[in-house]
C-alpha cells in the first residue's frame, strides 16, 4: 500500500508539472506571435510611411520640377481661379483651402469619391509597384492647397519670395487599413532665370498622427 501512494503521489506531480510546462509553452507562444505582430505592424507602417514621402516629392516635382508637363500652370496668374479641388477639369488636385480646419479638403483622401487627390506618378511618370507581398496595397495620393502669397513669413512686410503650396500625401501599407498621411510646405521658386529667386524647397513637414481617426 505505501508503494501505491508514492506512485499515485508522483503521477499527479507529473501531470501538474505537465500542465506548468504546457501554460509555459502557451505563453510563449502567444508572446512569439504578439511580437511577430507588432514587427508587421511597424513594417507595414514604415512601408506606408515612405510611399507618402514619396507622394510629397511627386507633388514637389509637379510644382516646382521646369520638367514637369504641369511647371507654366503653377507659374500662371490664373491659378487661383483653376483651383476648382476635383480630379477633373484644368487644374487636378489643386485646392484652396477651406474656411473651417475641420473640413479641410485633405480630410477626404482615401475615404471619399468625390475626393480630388492625385494618384502618384500621375504628371511625373514614376511607377510604383503595388498590390502583393510586402508591397504598398495602392499607390499613394496628393493634393495641393494654394496658401496666401504670405503663408509662413515671419514679417509680412517683407516682399513675396514665392508661392506657397500646402502637399498633403497618403501613403498605404501591404495591409490597406495601415495608412500615413504626411504634409509638407512647400515654396516654389518665383523664376529659375533670375538669380536673387529663392530656389524651389520644402520649407516645412509634419504628420497627421492617428489619420485614421482624425
Amino acid at each position: 500500500m505505501h508503494h501505491n501512494g508514492q506512485r499515485g503521489a508522483a503521477l499527479i506531480i507529473a501531470l501538474l508539472m505537465l500542465i506548468v510546462l504546457l501554460m509555459l509553452g502557451i505563453g510563449a507562444m502567444r508572446i512569439s506571435l504578439q511580437s511577430e505582430k507588432m514587427s508587421r505592424n511597424q513594417r507595414d507602417r514604415q512601408i506606408a510611411w515612405q510611399a507618402a514621402e514619396a507622394a510629397l516629392l511627386d507633388a514637389e516635382y509637379d510644382i516646382g520640377n521646369p520638367a514637369s508637363p504641369r511647371y507654366l500652370l503653377f507659374g500662371s496668374p490664373q491659378l487661383d481661379a483653376m483651383a476648382i479641388c476635383s480630379r477633373n477639369g484644368a487644374a487636378p488636385g489643386l485646392c484652396r483651402p477651406a474656411a473651417n480646419a475641420q473640413q479641410a479638403v485633405w480630410r477626404k483622401m482615401g475615404r471619399a469619391d468625390d475626393a480630388p487627390d492625385i494618384i502618384y506618378g500621375r504628371y511625373s511618370g514614376h511607377i510604383m509597384q503595388t498590390g502583393s507581398g510586402p508591397l504598398p496595397a495602392y499607390p499613394p495620393h496628393y493634393l495641393i492647397e494654394l496658401l496666401p502669397p504670405d503663408a509662413g513669413k515671419s514679417n509680412v512686410s517683407k516682399p513675396d519670395k514665392g508661392r506657397r503650396y500646402r502637399i498633403s500625401a497618403l501613403g498605404f501599407g501591404p495591409d490597406q487599413e495601415t495608412q500615413v498621411m504626411l504634409q509638407s510646405i512647400y515654396r516654389r521658386q518665383i523664376a529659375a532665370a533670375d538669380p536673387t529667386s529663392p530656389p524651389s524647397s520644402r520649407l516645412s513637414w509634419r504628420e497627421i498622427a492617428f489619420w485614421g481617426l482624425v
